[in-house]
């Protein structure tokens, strides 16, 4: 059996892509504490968002690499210190998949803690990251924690595992050492190729597509024919490594069929040659809805802006089915110089929630600067385009839509309503609560108006756009809730978003209505929410152990259950409650 440093190899590739050879400590903090928050934005700051998940992972793959052990260390103690904090959600998870690069034995009781987490998502994770870890403190962990609600997801980690050689590492095993192995030794492995097993082949393959052995690239293109799913998955995912432009109407064909997840990875990933133009030649005379939205994915994923123009012109058209769908990745490419032709495609949704999205788009693009926007704007269009403005909020905006606001025109004045119903914080909640109790405006305005302002009231504190105590927005909250003109609408609303203000009141607010049919189920899954959050559980764990007993006692639905029992098992923990 030969035996090769791949992990060497992997070194420089690793360099490679952070360009950071002379990464340090210090530098390292800071990014991640810059990166932190970014990590869970919304999808209105999607690049935002990927520049940070993808800013962490490339130093956690450089430092899990093996000559790398202090700045391992380094990371390994700043996700570490994040998994009990109350961050959100999609950062926890990414903080645990990337663990799953560096963790060791130090970092395993920091995630085997999050076996009881409520968040089955973070459970999963949790124990994926885990079984990640090579080394039997890992699996005795995994061993120990199979009684637990998690059994059976633990069950299958345990059984997933791979066996790991303390006399050397998996990467100096063929096939995997291919890419450091001599011709001479290759040609030995594939001598045999025709008789191993259809797992052994699909792993040949991928090693074969990572050395870029031409010699054996008739293997990789014979396996895309394979009716063994294995085989024809690998085979695919080395065409990331060795594809050209000619397996273009294979993977958009066959290979979207077989495994769209695979083949657009491929599509997206492939350096070659005239791929990208060869992708919008296709694109150019492709007549199906549904291909022609799978290429401008396509597109998208490798951000190749030089097609934007026939994106544009597609959507455009008055036949488009999914213009949505061609906006939202036409918007991962674009910069302000094309909110025209993003506005003028938005204008042509009918779909009241597909017209919200787009807005969001345009304004993402715009990132707070009102001149793309304002320079197309006439007396004409501007009902149009007011809506716009109100998603990109800030002073200008509101300078802006405060003339047509005053207009005598009613159909600007009505658009300048809807505008700043849309704010995106609470700058202009003042005028949304003047709309709202102006019995003289038309009712759609006033919902509107009210059900903004109930939104803008219940963002999290760095969103809210103003200076204002959690008390004090609690307290409005409530005054609308006791108010008789209130609808059921909006007090469902109120209690559904009253989670993101994360006080014990809010907790006891809404307990009020668990007495009242019509709204106790919404009262009930909040109450859950806001029990999940450590810091604030913490501060009356008794008081949230009843609270939780109440929620399960009048629950119908077996999730919500579920969950309130697990952050009623951690206030028990602490509150000194027998089981």
């Amino acid at each position: 059996m030969k035996h090769y440093p791949l992990a060497f190899c992997l070194i420089f590739l690793f360099a490679a892509l952070l360009q950071a050879q002379d990464m340090t400590a210090d530098q390292i903090r800071s990014d991640f504490m810059k990166w932190l928050p970014d990590m869970s934005a919304d999808d209105s700051r999607l690049g935002d968002r990927e520049a940070a998940q993808q800013g962490w992972q490339k130093y956690c793959m450089y430092a899990g690499s093996p000559d790398q052990a202090n700045l391992k260390m380094v990371v390994n103690e700043l996700m570490v210190e994040q998994l009990d904090k109350d961050i959100p959600l999609v950062t926890k998870v990414w903080l645990l998949h990337n663990l799953a690069w560096t963790a060791g034995e130090k970092e395993i009781p920091a995630i085997v803690q999050l076996f009881n987490d409520p968040q089955m998502k973070i459970v999963d994770e949790a124990v994926r990251t885990l079984a990640a870890i090579p080394g039997e403190a890992a699996e005795n962990a995994l061993k120990s924690a199979s009684q637990n609600d998690s059994a059976r997801r633990i069950a299958t980690a345990l059984q997933n595992r791979q066996p790991v050689s303390a006399a050397f590492s998996p990467e100096s095993i063929m096939p995997l050492a291919i890419p450091c192995a001599s011709d001479a030794e290759l040609d030995e492995l594939m001598s045999g190729y025709a008789n191993l097993s259809h797992v052994e082949q699909a792993s040949i393959i991928v090693n074969l597509a990572v050395r870029r052995a031409e010699k054996y690239y008739p293997q990789i293109f014979d396996a895309l024919k394979s009716d063994n799913e294995t085989l024809k998955r690998a085979a695919i995912l080395a065409l990331i490594q060795v594809g050209t432009r000619e397996q273009i109407p294979f993977l958009l064909q066959e290979g979207i069929v077989f495994d769209r997840g695979v083949a657009m990875k491929a599509l997206s990933n492939i350096v070659a040659d005239g791929f990208d133009e060869t992708l919008l030649d296709t694109m150019k005379k492709e007549t199906d809805w549904g291909q022609i939205a799978i290429l401008v994915e396509v597109l998208s994923n490798r951000f190749s802006k030089t097609a934007l123009p026939v994106v544009f012109s597609i959507a455009k058209k008055s036949d488009c089915p999914n213009r949505i769908v061609l906006l939202r990745n036409a918007g991962r490419m674009v910069d302000k110089s094309h909110v025209g032709d993003m506005i003028a495609i938005a204008l042509l949704l009918t779909d009241r929630r597909q017209q919200d999205e787009a807005e969001n788009i345009v304004a993402g693009i715009c990132e707070k600067d009102v001149v793309p926007v304002v320079t197309k704007m006439n007396d004409v269009n501007a009902a149009e385009l007011l809506s716009f403005l109100g998603r990109i909020g800030g002073k200008d905006a509101a300078d802006e839509v405060e003339k047509y606001l005053n207009s005598g025109d009613a159909r600007n004045r009505n658009a300048a309503i809807r505008a700043i119903s849309n704010w995106p914080n609470a700058e202009v909640a003042e005028k949304m609560m003047k709309i709202a109790k102006n019995a003289d405006e038309s009712e759609p305005n006033r919902i509107g108006a009210i059900r903004g302002y109930i939104r803008v009231m219940t963002l999290p504190d760095d969103q809210l756009g103003i200076s204002i105590s959690d008390d004090t927005r609690l307290k409005i909250l409530k005054g609308i809730m006791n108010d008789s003109t209130t609808r059921r609408e909006e007090k469902v609303l109120i209690l559904d978003r009253l989670p993101a203000i994360r006080t014990v009141e809010s907790v006891r607010f809404l307990l009020e209505y668990f007495d009242d049919p019509a709204l106790q189920a919404n009262a009930a899954q909040s109450v859950v929410e806001l029990a999940h959050h450590n810091v604030l559980r913490n501060q009356d764990r008794a008081f949230f152990h009843d609270a939780l007993d109440k929620v399960i006692a009048l629950a119908n639905e077996k999730d919500l259950k579920t969950r309130a029992d697990g952050n009623r098992s951690l206030a028990e923990a602490a509150a000194g409650y027998q089981q």
